[in-house]
């Protein structure tokens, strides 16, 4: 048994004798001990504090900006879930305590889930509309980014992350108010295919459906959508069209297009690679080897 006490100390007992086994000094909201018994988990006043189960001993110390409330294990010990005091939910890699994803609800219900590459899911209502990096190192900077606004109220909200995408800062928020009227059409559905099925590098197997396979999707959504959608607009990008270049103008060219009511498809088809974890989509101009993944590879 394993309990966090108001003098500072985490203590482990014994469960049938209640025999103390060790003391930890470490002030905590909350423990819990790892599926596999090799690992304490603690939510401390500095974000958390790892500890070796067996000899009590500190492994790891992680600081969040905001102090930690509670922590719990998976039941498959594949992840370690972290509440916060700034209403963050947070989940990490159990084995290797990497975050994997923040999770910011509000008291409307609605929520948005980021991770710290930049990917998010959101509700209904908590869109994450853009995440933009500083282009300096300098401490005071001014970021400018142009919002659609949907028809009523709307709730913009501002955080800074740290370089490892772990620290959020207390949210900036501003509600501006939009009198552009609720839309009486349906919503467009845009899409963007991308298929490649021979790649610059001839190491590269080359594949036979990849193209076919984006072509098809496309035709597929338009005949569809016909029915759900004001319009479809499909765009297609093919073999050495698909460069990260070309890919972020694709985007750019459709930002300018997509409203808040509309719908956007993304569809890509070639070779993959994971590393450490995390799985990357290579364009046609990779080049195979891990220093390329940095620059070319797309996550």
């Amino acid at each position: 048994m394993v309990a966090a006490l108001s003098d500072g100390t985490i203590q482990l007992r014994d469960i049938s004798t209640g025999r103390l086994l060790r003391k930890i000094d470490q002030r905590a909201s909350s423990v819990a001990i790892s599926p596999d018994r090799l690992k304490l988990g603690v939510a401390a006043p500095t974000g958390l504090v790892f500890f070796s189960f067996e000899s009590g001993l500190q492994l790891q110390t992680i600081e969040v900006n905001s102090p930690a409330q509670t922590v719990v294990y998976a039941d498959d010990g594949r992840q370690l879930i972290s509440t916060h005091a700034d209403g963050t939910t947070k989940s990490w890699n159990a084995q290797t305590n990497e975050l994997l994803t923040t999770r910011v609800a509000y008291t409307s219900g609605d929520w948005v889930t980021i991770t710290p590459e930049g990917f998010f899911d959101a509700s209904e209502n908590g869109a994450v509309l853009g995440l933009t990096k500083p282009t300096t190192t300098d401490r005071v900077q001014t970021l400018r980014k142009s919002l659609a606004l949907a028809p009523g109220e709307n709730r913009i909200e501002v955080f800074a992350f740290n370089a490892q995408g772990y620290m959020a800062s207390i949210p900036a928020q501003v509600t501006v108010n939009s009198t552009r009227p609720v839309p009486t059409k349906s919503p467009r559905l845009f899409v963007l295919a991308a298929g490649i099925n021979e790649y610059q590098a001839k190491s590269f197997t080359k594949l036979n459906f990849a193209k076919a396979d984006a072509a098809a999707i496309g035709t597929a959504l338009k005949q569809a959508g016909g029915r759900l959608y004001e319009s479809v607009e499909v765009t297609t990008l093919f073999d050495h069209e698909v460069t990260a270049a070309k890919l972020d103008s694709a985007f750019d060219m459709l930002a300018e297009k997509i409203a808040p009511d509309d719908v956007f498809m993304l569809f890509l088809a070639g070779h993959g690679s994971t590393i450490d974890g995390r799985f990357y989509y290579l364009p046609h101009d990779y080049v195979y080897g891990p220093a390329e993944v940095a620059t070319k590879a797309i996550s």
